[in-house]
């Protein structure tokens, strides 16, 4: 596969749609900012489309911290119920594996970066954040509920984005969410959050904070300018992904997946589980198994064509008359 149609692949699994008017700005951004309807519609929200390229740069950006959390800052506009996410940029922020906070170096850099960028020209406002996940899904824990709330307060309108570039390496497939909190007073339903592929050990957090928040459809664009910039971020990004070893990058997520199936298992064991809670739990390991044997299949055969399609047939075959030679006069040598 060429790297053209590995671009035009990625294109149409992500349906990455051809649109300009993102960056036409005009007067509804600003009224929209004046009426404020989402102070008496908590749902009033319900879409985001983010640049193609706003979309790469935070894959990359979460990526380079591996299993470490990063955070970042979204740039863009609103239009009736729309974000539109054009840019984001990276904060300096010390991140754990399970949590990462903006300290005030991070806010004053914030502050900084935004003032030379509306300085340069350029009309975009900051509409929101995001973070990583890394192994454990797109959705919000207590922290980051408390986080996105307080933005909601003082700096609307805000988005939070969480990313996980773990699975997004292991299915080929960028898995991020988009989503925003509802205010203290508000009565939520169940929401239609599923716990599938969440690690049993976030389960509780997961479980306590889903209703405090909902997400919102996610959609992807690139302009008729951003074509160019796109395909060199895309050249650089086959190139690195063609020399890649898969399994060996996601390693320690599949490990961990194992470890999750394990501890699943021995919770109903331990109890001697019956019914639904037994059900639901092995039904959860089920799942999980499924989805690692499919990745570690394809990350195999991802790398037996890389071989292949690097060697030629030529050079596979001449390894396999090398290796039977020095098999051979090994046997004489005996």
């Amino acid at each position: 596969m060429t790297d053209n149609a590995g671009f035009e692949q990625f294109v149409d699994s992500h349906n990455i749609q051809m649109l300009d008017e993102p960056y036409k700005f005009n007067e509804k951004d600003a009224e929209l900012r004046r009426l404020k309807p989402w102070h008496t519609d908590p749902n009033y929200f319900d879409k985001v489309k983010i640049s193609a390229i706003a979309m790469i740069k935070m894959v990359t950006h979460a990526r380079s911290g591996g299993d470490i959390e990063i955070m970042g800052m979204l740039l863009g506009r609103v239009e009736e119920k729309t974000f539109f996410v054009t840019d984001c940029f990276a904060l300096p922020v010390e991140g754990t594996e399970t949590r990462v906070n903006a300290q005030t170096e991070a806010y004053e850099y914030m502050a900084r970066y935004v003032d030379l960028y509306n300085r340069a020209g350029y009309m975009e406002k900051v509409i929101g954040w995001y973070h990583s996940h890394p192994g454990y899904g797109c959705w919000l824990s207590g922290i980051d509920v408390n986080t996105q709330k307080l933005n909601q307060q003082f700096t609307e309108p805000f988005l939070a984005i969480v990313v996980d570039p773990i699975r997004t390496l292991s299915s080929g497939k960028i898995d991020l969410g988009a989503f925003r909190t509802y205010p203290d007073d508000h009565v939520a339903g169940e929401g239609s959050f599923s716990d599938r592929y969440i690690p049993i050990h976030k389960a509780e957090d997961f479980g306590h904070h889903r209703n405090k928040y909902y997400s919102l459809e996610v959609s992807y664009f690139m302009s008729s300018m951003d074509t160019k910039l796109l395909k060199y971020f895309w050249n650089s990004y086959w190139v690195e992904t063609l020399s890649a070893n898969k399994l060996s990058n996601i390693s320690g997520y599949l490990n961990s997946q194992l470890v999750n199936m394990s501890s699943i298992l021995h919770e109903v064991n331990k109890d001697r589980m019956k019914g639904d809670k037994a059900s639901s739990l092995i039904a959860k390991a089920g799942e999980d198994s499924r989805k690692l044997i499919a990745e570690t299949t394809n990350g195999l055969l991802q790398e037996y064509f890389k071989t292949s399609f690097c060697r030629g047939p030529g050079e596979t075959a001449k390894k396999e008359v090398e290796s039977e030679g020095h098999q051979h006069a090994e046997d004489e040598a005996r």
